[in-house]
């Protein structure tokens, strides 16, 4: 079932709506708008959801959040961690011996050549 729609008389100020047909181009204003507003609308969504779970885990002991700089701290190390991780798969596929002894690579395995990327020669 399409969305409906509604007309609506709105005032906008010249200079910005000399801006929004320059940034539209071929697309129609009246969608231009309309894409703004949703975006808009969702910013202030996602706003409304933050600020209710703002200080939910006040009350709640998590070690390494004690301050903002530990907090900071156990991201990074997080991070650091994942992507150590990454690392060690990485190398192990890139290294993994198939069943003929041929070790493979992103280029000579089909698996992880990427679409449409020819074998080389």
């Amino acid at each position: 079932m399409p969305n409906e729609t509604e007309r609506i008389l709105i005032v906008i100020d010249k200079a910005l709506l000399d801006r929004v047909d320059r940034l539209a181009g071929s697309q129609d204003r009246g969608e231009f708008i309309t894409d703004a507003v949703a975006k808009k609308v969702a910013q202030e969504r996602l706003l409304q959801v933050a600020l209710k779970a703002a200080g939910a885990l006040a009350d709640v002991d998590v070690p390494d959040w004690e301050t903002p700089e530990s907090t900071v701290e156990w991201v990074g190390a997080l991070r650091r961690e994942s992507d150590e991780g990454m690392l060690r798969d990485w190398e192990r596929a890139r290294t993994e011996t198939l069943p003929s002894g041929q070790e493979t690579t992103k280029d000579h395995d089909p698996a992880r050549r990427p679409p449409g990327a020819k074998p080389p020669d």
